[in-house]
């Protein structure tokens, strides 16, 4: 459930780092989202997810239903990748995560588009819907406008301190929990 505080809000208020202003400019104009998920077997699914605010601020939100695959997936294993591909500009984006479902109609509400009609025909007011939180913990982006192909590390710490303890790796992506 969301609650007063949940680290989205609190990140917002943080100023924003170079690392999370620059993946905010690269994700700006980019609306559709792959989101991997694994499965039970450890089998990879991957689907098209729209991405319901764009002002990236260390966490990515998406609306999806609590009752499907996806859902069953997450509950299962919550460790996903979510891409970004620009094509005619060349920028992609891979980030890795941990998702998490919170039931908030208010952020609904406030994250909700026309667009979302396409993939929630029974609209914001579905009593399955419900928002996904991806706290973002490693990011790589290869932006062809720089000078050269860059490949960066985001380190989570950098949007949210409190994020990362228990890291054991570079990237701020450890095991958890």
């Amino acid at each position: 459930m969301a609650k007063k505080g949940t680290p989205a809000k609190a990140a917002k208020a943080a100023k924003p780092n170079g690392s999370v202003k620059r993946l905010r400019k690269l994700m700006r104009d980019i609306r559709i989202a792959m989101l991997t998920t694994a499965g039970r077997d450890g089998s990879l699914r991957s689907r098209p997810m729209m991405t319901s605010e764009v002002e990236f601020d260390g966490n990515v939100w998406f609306i999806a239903r609590t009752n499907t695959g996806l859902a069953e997936e997450i509950n299962g294993n919550p460790r996903v990748n979510v891409t970004y591909a620009n094509p005619k500009g060349d920028r992609y984006i891979s980030l890795t995560g941990t998702a998490s479902f919170v039931h908030d109609q208010g952020k609904v509400k406030e994250l909700w588009s026309g667009k979302h009609k396409a993939w929630f025909p029974e609209g914001k007011r579905d009593p399955s819907l419900a928002l996904l939180r991806i706290d973002v913990q490693g990011a790589e982006y290869w932006d062809h406008r720089a000078d050269s192909v860059q490949l960066a590390q985001f380190v989570r710490k950098e949007a949210a301190p409190s994020a990362t303890a228990g890291s054991d790796d570079a990237t701020g992506a450890g095991a958890q929990g």
